[in-house]
């Protein structure tokens, strides 16, 4: 295919809903929704997107990343690591994501649910702040950035 028709073709493909959409929010922050799903590779891609994006303060809401198996605890914790390597805060939702805050070190907060990220978001966001949200679908975390938007 020649270049000029990919591009064209590109220029008006529009993703899955919450793939990586990129919001500005009225309170002068930047939300990247990519709440379709997760797993350790897509998280890692995610949080890799994240660091690229300008802002004050890069924040990385992590969900559950579900169907792990045995390698749950592990895989988690090695993404909380991973996180705090490309974000400067890191909220960590839900009973296995405090894998996720253990393997973030200082730079985790863990919170219990939705409700709780949510919370804390809207008394701390900031504008310039650029905010990442990501998880497994089941953990709902679209709630999360629905509540930002």
């Amino acid at each position: 295919m020649p270049v000029d028709a990919a591009a064209a073709a590109l220029s008006t493909a529009s993703l899955s809903k919450w793939r990586a959409e990129l919001r500005h929010l009225g309170s002068g922050a930047t939300l990247l929704d990519d709440t379709y799903n997760a797993n350790p590779d897509s998280t890692r891609a995610a949080l890799a997107t994240l660091a690229t994006i300008e802002g004050t303060r890069r924040i990385a809401v992590l969900g559950e990343m579900l169907e792990l198996g045995d390698e749950s605890h592990a895989e988690h914790h090695a993404i909380g690591e991973y996180a705090a390597s490309r974000a400067d805060l890191v909220i960590a939702i839900g009973d296995t994501a405090r894998h996720i805050a253990e393997g973030a070190g200082d730079k985790a907060i863990h919170v219990p649910d939705n409700d709780d990220a949510v919370a804390w978001l809207h008394a701390h966001l900031t504008e310039g702040d650029v905010v990442l949200v990501k998880a497994s679908r089941a953990a709902r975390l679209d709630e999360v950035a629905a509540a930002l938007r």
